[in-house]
């Protein structure tokens, strides 16, 4: 608990330093609400997820907390980012922690390689407005992401191209991802993802819209398909 507060204690400064030092610091936090906790071809949970974040942003650099929490209990994880922007191109650092797994709590200062609950996950995306698509390559190089025989990395890394466009006036992506080798995703090259997104503004008033999205994901490898939708608060 000790190490816990100096760490908090620690940030908070950082915070403050950088406040001191730069104008254009600016502060996000904001809450999403998904019947279903989606990603890369997986479900997290098996019930609607609230999921919470904050977020640091100084001219290109961006840090940030972001957690999900399953409202039955079935699925909760705390990640750790950071990422710089390069004109079109984004590197991000993530720090996927599970604080609870299989009814086993977790302590997050363990960062031993074979029994750490951590994965970092380094991240490349491309997204440009004048370019319909987008490209995003991830590789997971430390931590829990580990053969259960031989305790070796996989080194699992996932590969993902969108296609983006405006329909109806909706915001509208078609999403298509591979792993490239045997991974956490599959167990040889194959195809894990596939779906469409469309996001939308829902007016509730003259004055007040809530963001609004739906997604239809397939994942070929597991022959599993999922509907999900979304708000943000």
């Amino acid at each position: 608990m000790k190490k816990l507060f100096f760490c908090i204690f620690i940030y908070v400064h950082l915070c403050k330093l950088a406040y001191n030092q730069d104008d254009n610091l600016s502060v996000k936090i904001k809450a999403d609400v998904y019947s279903l906790h989606l990603w890369r071809g997986f479900a997290n949970g098996n019930s609607p997820s609230i999921q919470p974040y904050a977020e640091f942003n100084i001219k290109k650099l961006n840090m940030g907390v972001w957690a999900a929490y399953a409202i039955n209990g079935s699925y909760s994880e705390i990640d750790f980012y950071i990422n710089y922007q390069l004109k079109n191109l984004k590197l991000s650092l993530f720090d996927y922690f599970l604080p609870v797994t299989n009814g086993k709590v977790n302590s997050f200062f363990d960062f031993k390689k074979q029994t750490t609950r951590h994965a970092f996950d380094f991240i490349a995306e491309y997204e440009s407005d004048n370019f319909p698509f987008r490209f995003l390559f991830s590789t997971i190089f430390y931590g829990d992401d580990k053969h259960p025989l031989t305790g070796n990395n996989f080194y699992s890394s996932y590969v993902e191209i969108a296609y983006k466009l405006n329909a109806l006036n909706k915001k509208t992506q078609f999403i298509a991802a591979i792993t490239p080798y045997k991974s956490y995703y599959a167990d040889k090259i194959n195809f894990v993802m596939a779906g469409i997104k469309i996001s939308d503004q829902f007016k509730i008033s003259e004055k007040f819209e809530l963001p609004i999205s739906v997604f239809l994901m397939i994942n070929p490898y597991s022959e599993k398909i999922y509907f999900n939708m979304g708000i943000t608060l």
